[in-house]
C-alpha cells in the first residue's frame, strides 16, 4: 500500500464559522446520502456567507472544502474509530495499536461530533476546538517519486520478493542489501505437521466448543495457549459465550487497550498454564517471548 500512497500536506483554517458549518452539516446528517443537497443548504447558511465575506478571494476553495465535508459525512465511521476518554482523543487502528495522530479528512471531525451527540466526550470544548477546523490541501507528494539522497529501509520479506517486486526496487537504484539472521535462532513454529492442526466445526457453537476443548487440553499439559480470532467481533462473541468462563487462567489482548495493559498481556502470554485470547492483528510483529523453563519443558506455547 505504501508504494502508491502520498504524503498530504494541509493548512488548518481555524475560524468560528468553520465550526458552525460543521455543526450545521452534522445537524442535517439525516440527508447524508444526498451530499449535493447538503452542500446547497450549507452554502445558504449564515456561517458560510460570513466565511466567504471574510475570505472573498477564496470562495471557490471554501466551496470545495465544504463539499468535501458533505461527502465525508456519510462515511464518518469508516474506518472505525476509537475514542479514548482518558486522553479525550479519537484514534484509528494501525498495526497492533491505536494511533491518535491520524486524521481522515472531515470524517474525524464528524466522529467527534458523533461522540458529543452521544455525550461521551470527557471535555467537549477542548476536543471540538481541536477537531472542527477546515483542512485546506497544500499539495500531495508521492512517496514513490520523492528522490532523496539516501534510501534506507528494513524489511522482513526481502528473500521472498518476486520478479515484479525486484523490478520496482531496482527502479530506485537501491544497490546494497544485507540479510540479518533472526536473533531468536531457528523457528520452532509447527502447524501442518501436527495431527490435529485443522479441525472443521459444523456450527458456530461447535467451533467455540472446539476452541475451549483445545485450550483446556493444552493447559492441563502445562503449556500456554494463544488463540487468535479473526477480529474484535469474533473475540467478543467468544467472551460472551459460557465456554469462555470455563477457562481458568486467561487474559484478553485487545487493540483498544492501553500500552501498559497490552505489554502485560503479551509478557504473561508465554507462561505455563496461561491462556491468551486476542485478534489476528497481533499475529504479526508481536514478540511473545518465553522465559519460563517449565513451559519450554512442557512443549512451549500452543
Amino acid at each position: 500500500d505504501f508504494y502508491g500512497q502520498t504524503h498530504n500536506q494541509v493548512a488548518l483554517l481555524d475560524e468560528p464559522e468553520v465550526a458552525k458549518i460543521l455543526h450545521d452539516i452534522w445537524a442535517r446528517r439525516a440527508s447524508a446520502a444526498h451530499p449535493l443537497q447538503l452542500l446547497n443548504a450549507a452554502k445558504q447558511s449564515e456561517p458560510y456567507g460570513a466565511l466567504v465575506k471574510k475570505f472573498p478571494s477564496w470562495e471557490s476553495l471554501l466551496e470545495c472544502e465544504v463539499s468535501a465535508m458533505c461527502h465525508d459525512l456519510q462515511h464518518f465511521e469508516s474506518p472505525p474509530y476509537h475514542y479514548d476518554r482518558a486522553s479525550n482523543r479519537i484514534g484509528y487502528k494501525q498495526m497492533d495499536g491505536i494511533c491518535y495522530d491520524v486524521v481522515y479528512g472531515y470524517r474525524t471531525a464528524f466522529a467527534y461530533l458523533n461522540e458529543q451527540t452521544r455525550q461521551n466526550l470527557r471535555d467537549p470544548d477542548s476536543a471540538l476546538k481541536g477537531a472542527l477546523k477546515m483542512r485546506v490541501s497544500c499539495g500531495q507528494f508521492s512517496y514513490a517519486n520523492i528522490r532523496p539522497a539516501r534510501i534506507l529501509g528494513v524489511s522482513g520479506t526481502v528473500e521472498a520478493l518476486g520478479d515484479h517486486e525486484w523490478c520496482i526496487m531496482n527502479r530506485y537504484g537501491i544497490e546494497m542489501y544485507t540479510h540479518m539472521p533472526s536473533v531468536y535462532g531457528s523457528s520452532n513454529f509447527r502447524f501442518l505437521d501436527q495431527h490435529d492442526s485443522i479441525i472443521v466445526a459444523c456450527t458456530a457453537d461447535e467451533h467455540l466448543v472446539a476452541i475451549t476443548e483445545q485450550v483446556s487440553q493444552k493447559l492441563k499439559q502445562g503449556r500456554a495457549v494463544i488463540v487468535f480470532f479473526e477480529d474484535a467481533k469474533r473475540l467478543k462473541e467468544y467472551e460472551a459465550s459460557p465456554y469462555y468462563q470455563n477457562i481458568a487462567n486467561k487474559n484478553v489482548l485487545r487493540e483498544s487497550q492501553s500500552h501498559d495493559d497490552k505489554e502485560y498481556a503479551i509478557k504473561k502470554a508465554a507462561t505455563a498454564g496461561q491462556a491468551t485470547f486476542t485478534t489476528a492483528v497481533f499475529g504479526r510483529g508481536t514478540d511473545f517471548f518465553c522465559n519460563d523453563p517449565k513451559l519450554q519443558e512442557a512443549g512451549g506455547v500452543h
